[in-house]
This record gives structure tokens, sequence and C-alpha cells, in this order.
């Protein structure tokens, strides 16, 4: 399947929720920002945020995870969140940030972007993990040398 008619499903769902009142028009527009940034319809994305829609939204189906961490695959729409201020230290319900989520997926440039934007590497989430722990833990060695040289050294005995 591809990602675009996931999307799709993805709103039709949440105008379902609306028509039957299990969901707001913000969460409807919520999703359609992350429709929209997935999708590279940056003119839909600006029109969005322009009406109010919080570039932080939160997708309530994907564990609290804001739009900025479900497009952490793609950087040109990590770049567009984070030049509107997403905030990249933002925690899911397991306390997972978006760092963490590229870093275990491999994302190397999107773990440049979030990195050169202030993300916190020493942050950790509710199972004691760092960004620097999920990716050794998935073997993701070209991330672990990138958030190895933002880290400070340690000392050594």
């Amino acid at each position: 399947m591809s990602s675009r008619f996931l999307h799709s499903i993805l709103i039709l769902l949440a105008l379902l929720g609306l028509a039957c009142g299990e969901a707001t028009m913000e969460e409807v527009q919520g999703e359609q920002l992350l429709s929209a940034c997935n999708q590279h319809n940056w003119p839909l994305a600006e029109h969005l945020l322009e009406k109010g829609i919080s570039v932080d939204h939160r997708v309530s189906q994907f564990d609290g995870r804001t739009v900025l961490m479900l497009s952490v695959s793609r950087p040109k729409a990590v770049a567009f969140l984070l030049d509107r201020g997403a905030n990249p230290d933002l925690r899911d319900i397991h306390g997972g940030t978006a760092l963490m989520l590229a870093a275990e997926e491999g994302k190397a440039q999107t773990v440049g972007l979030l990195l050169a934007d202030g993300a916190d590497p020493n942050l950790r989430d509710s199972s004691g993990l760092s960004a620097l722990d999920r990716a050794t833990k998935a073997r993701r060695h070209d991330v672990v040398e990138l958030l190895r040289r933002q880290l400070p050294p340690t000392p050594e005995h």
C-alpha cells in the first residue's frame, strides 16, 4: 500500500469520526496537516497552520505522537515543520521524541536536522533509552556516530 493511500484512509477515518461525534474538527485538520506534510503539499500545510492548527499537533491514533514525530522519514517535512517552530523535544505517551524515532529508524539526515534545531540528545524515554541507545540497539552505525559527536566526552577512568 502506498503512503498516499494510507494517509487518505487516515483522513477518511478522521472525517467519519467527526461525523459520528468521535473526533473534533481540530483532529481532522491535524490529520490533514500530517498528510499534507508527508505528500510535500506545502501550500495546504501552510494554509492549515495559518488556520490555527498547531505545528505540534498530536495524532491520537499514534500514541500521541506529533506530526513531526510521524514525519521523521521525510526530511523535507521535518525541515518544514521545524522552520515553523515545531518543538523537537515533545514526547509521545512512551516518552519518545522525534530524535529518538529518527535515530532508531536510521534517518541520519533527519537526526542532523533535529540536532541542528536544538533537539536534546540526552533525553530518555520511559524505558530509560536515549536516542543514542535506540540507534545502537537498532544497529544504525551512521546515526550512532552522528549522535556521539553531539555528546560531551565521558571522563576516562
